[in-house]
């Protein structure tokens, strides 16, 4: 009989061939456009947002006015308003030649080189960078062939693609947003019908049932069971980043007893290795580091000397099986979530490491710091690019400009603050350590505030006052304000929340991810409509509801895997 370890990682490992070789991609029409740049599902997810991010506001902002369709007048007969008029040009040839900026005459134009646009003045440095990059990546545009002609009032899913967003600027429709596949709750699922025999009774080998069928459905049979010796290769690595020794390996295969396998990797969880190996892709995703590219000569006043406080507590908390929601709760909010135990505190590491930029006092600089907390908190935890609806909608889920700027105002709302280590460090005015070798770094509540909204991301265009909230898509109904503090605790609250349908989901894929090389989830920060479907949607689904079940338990969910 095939030890239940060997079964279950020898199905899972199959299923990815299968997973990757028969699973439907998502639609990305933009993306296979002639002349865009290919790649894997990430990449092209990854330069769509950064065309919505940094090439459609400067388009719209300076370029719209002479070369759009809603032109008076088109100025050279060039239009910069859809994918195709952009490639084609005008009168003078082409404005973007995908891949190759020396042939592109938007860039000649924008560096003043021969036209000169704007015509009100050049652009700033790193724009027309942005815009280089932007080329050179083959400049992919999702926009449509050409600009949508007017369609009748009424509101909802104008372009038919069930998606919920309104493409002519009438209010989106949330009911047909929350019907996208990532927006319905994350429920246990019942065992395929094949599944149902002796061998995949075992609750512990529930996903090995779901795999199961996926390789019957291709005609496919489980690969034969891996030998011992390369089991516990296969085990430590995994779970701890490290191979075993030789007196493990040796121990293990002179080990015959029945639960030899589950002892092992009870083992290897416990190991101090498993928080340190584990902590690597947290510590990614929170953009972790103990300095900025942007030290100036011996200013230090940037620099976190005294990160590794906040590395070594989430290795510890991994080590202790912290639960999830615990976990994500003490990042966002620990001075909130347990004002009585300041060492929580430097969990808010998470947020009190992100960039710093000099001239912090200027608006504009304080809005690029929020930005990063909203793309950080959001692609990290909930999977979903709200940063994209910085300047306008986002142009492809139900994230609305609003959105953006309830969860900028929860950030405007705090400061980083470099608390002293002790007593005995120098303080300045405020209570900040002046020295940041003699300080934690983290953040604190600072006067509550909600934001305008910035027209277009301009901060000198100021629209309508957003109150801080959570997103309107994963609300049930209207989202509660965030009346308490800055309103961190609320969104941490509403982040974890078990019927918040994103949450669990995503930490899952991402843990299937790093075990078995491919996510379920071929786009881990982007569930959203451009980002892909799984390749096996129940048994995500069966997995994030039963981690949930389990008391949001990592090692749980490792085991099991």
């Amino acid at each position: 009989m095939v030890p239940q370890f060997v079964a279950g990682r020898c199905l899972a490992l199959l299923a990815l061939i299968v997973a990757f070789s028969a699973a439907t991609s998502f639609d990305a029409t933009a993306a296979d456009a002639p002349g865009d740049s290919s790649g894997d599902a990430s990449a092209d997810s990854a330069r769509m947002e950064f065309f919505e991010k940094k090439i459609r506001p400067v388009l719209v902002q300076h370029c719209y006015e002479c070369h759009s369709a809603d032109a008076k007048s088109i100025k050279g007969g060039l239009r910069l308003d859809s994918r195709d008029a952009i490639r084609h040009g005008g009168d003078s040839g082409k404005a973007v030649v995908p891949g190759d900026p020396s042939a592109s005459l938007l860039l000649e134009a924008v560096r003043y080189e021969s036209y000169e646009m704007p015509p009100d003045g050049k652009l700033a440095p790193h724009i027309v960078a942005d815009l280089e990059q932007w080329i050179r990546d083959g400049a992919i545009d999702p926009r449509a062939s050409a600009p949508r002609a007017p369609e009748p009032s009424g509101g909802g899913d104008v372009d038919g693609d069930g998606d919920g967003i309104a493409e002519n600027g009438d209010a989106i429709d949330w009911d047909a947003a929350r019907r996208h596949w990532a927006f319905q709750p994350a429920l246990q699922q019942k065992l395929p019908a094949i599944a149902h025999s002796a061998s995949f009774a075992d609750a512990s080998r529930r996903l090995d049932a779901f795999i199961r069928v996926r390789l019957t459905k291709e005609n496919l049979s489980p690969a034969a069971a891996t030998d011992r010796q390369t089991l516990i290769r296969r085990l430590s690595f995994d779970a701890i980043g490290l191979p075993p020794t030789p007196v493990e390996v040796d121990a293990f295969l002179a080990d015959e007893s029945p639960d030899a396998e589950e002892r092992l990797v009870d083992r290897l969880l416990a190991s101090p290795r498993y928080g340190e190996r584990w902590a690597r892709m947290w510590l990614d995703l929170a953009r972790y580091g103990e300095d900025q590219a942007h030290i100036v000569g011996n200013d230090r006043s940037l620099c976190y000397p005294n990160a590794y406080l906040y590395r070594d507590w989430v290795i510890a908390a991994l080590n202790a099986d912290m639960p999830y929601d615990q976990f994500v709760t003490l990042q966002l909010a620990a001075d909130r979530a347990t004002p009585d135990d300041e060492t929580d505190d430097v969990a808010l590491g998470f947020l009190g490491l992100g960039p710093k930029y000099y001239s912090r006092g200027s608006l504009e600089v304080m809005a690029e710091e929020w930005d990063d907390r909203v793309d950080t908190v959001t692609r990290t935890l909930v999977g979903l690019t709200v940063a994209c609806a910085r300047c306008h909608d986002h142009k492809f889920d139900a994230i609305a400009t609003e959105d953006y700027y309830a969860l900028a105002g929860v950030f405007a709302s705090t400061e980083m603050f470099n608390r002293p280590t002790d007593d005995k460090a120098e303080k300045n005015k405020n209570g900040q350590a002046k020295k940041p070798e003699q300080s934690i770094h983290i953040v604190r509540d600072a006067n509550p505030r909600d934001l305008n909204v910035f027209v277009r991301g301009d901060v000198k265009s100021k629209g309508d006052v957003v109150p801080r909230r959570f997103l309107q898509v994963l609300s049930p109904g209207e989202p509660r304000k965030f009346d308490r503090g800055s309103g961190r605790l609320d969104l941490a609250r509403s982040i974890v929340d078990a019927d918040n349908p994103l949450t669990a989901r995503v930490i899952v894929n991402r843990i299937w991810a790093n075990s078995f090389g491919q996510p379920l989830v071929a786009t881990p920060s982007n569930f959203g409509t451009h980002g892909e479907r799984p390749t096996h949607g129940e048994l995500l689904d069966d997995l994030a509801a039963r981690f949930v079940a389990d008391g949001w338990s990592l090692k749980s969910l490792h085991r099991e895997l």
